[in-house]
């Protein structure tokens, strides 16, 4: 299950770079949790956080298709 979890927090991470910040740590829990940690000029604003927030569950479901595909 951490696998799922790394490609949430990836995606996580991804939204932020999209955004221009920079991604300083993902960490991943055995407890079923993660965090992905970042900083830049705009880190605290409104529109960064609409970006970066839903990604974890927007990127978790396109890498989940995209590995669903490639295994067809």
């Amino acid at each position: 299950m951490r696998g799922a979890q790394f490609f949430h927090e990836l995606s996580h991470a991804i939204g932020a770079t999209l955004c221009c910040n920079r991604v300083t740590g993902i960490e991943i829990s055995m407890d079923e949790g993660g965090l992905c940690t970042y900083q830049g000029r705009r880190a605290g604003a409104l529109s960064t956080k609409c970006c970066v927030l839903p990604a974890g569950y927007i990127g978790s479901a396109i890498w989940g298709c995209g590995i669903v595909v490639a295994t067809g």
